[in-house]
């Protein structure tokens, strides 16, 4: 259990960010932050080499980057830019390409079911659900990074760490 212990922390926080950003279109710094934070524990707990913990957190700065671009420019909202960094900096070089084809993917395919679930009319019933339809609101890209970071889990470094088969490739 010890050894999958980051697995869970990560996972659990891209699950909780995806609820959460489907409940109240928002994903709270605490969370992003503590996923940040959790890294910096796991990392070493787990036995990362500093070179590729350097590595992971170099992607993570450059999410940053990335997603404050992509919220500039008005495509995601600011947790969803938090949530992308800090995930990047979990899932690491090694499987960033197949992190970003699902995040993407996933973030398409979230958009067109939030169109057509607007394009229905619906009557007024709880507070998220209004939220959700009306189409002045953002949608919940936190899903599509949750989702993307759950298909890249499988292969990332941590699997390798909490087996004791890590061979230094990542």
């Amino acid at each position: 259990m010890f050894d999958t212990l980051p697995l869970l922390v990560f996972s659990a926080a891209l699950l909780l960010a995806a609820l959460w950003d489907v409940s109240t279109l928002t994903i709270p710094n605490v969370l992003t932050a503590g996923l940040t934070i959790a890294f910096f524990g796991a990392a070493p707990m787990s036995g990362m080499p500093v070179g590729v913990m350097g590595g992971h957190v170099l992607l993570g700065l450059i999410g940053l980057v990335v997603g404050m671009l992509l919220f500039a420019g008005g495509f995601v909202g600011g947790g969803d830019a938090k949530l992308l960094a800090a995930a990047s900096l979990w899932i690491g070089w090694s499987e960033l390409g197949v992190f970003l084809i699902w995040t993407a993917l996933a973030g398409g395919a979230l958009a067109i079911v939030m169109d057509g679930f607007r394009r229905i009319p619906f009557p007024a019933s709880t507070q998220w659900i209004s939220r959700l339809h009306n189409p002045e609101q953002g949608i919940p890209y936190g899903v599509a990074i949750a989702v993307g970071g759950f298909v890249a889990i499988p292969e990332t470094i941590w699997l390798s760490l909490a087996a004791g088969t890590y061979a230094g490739t990542s």
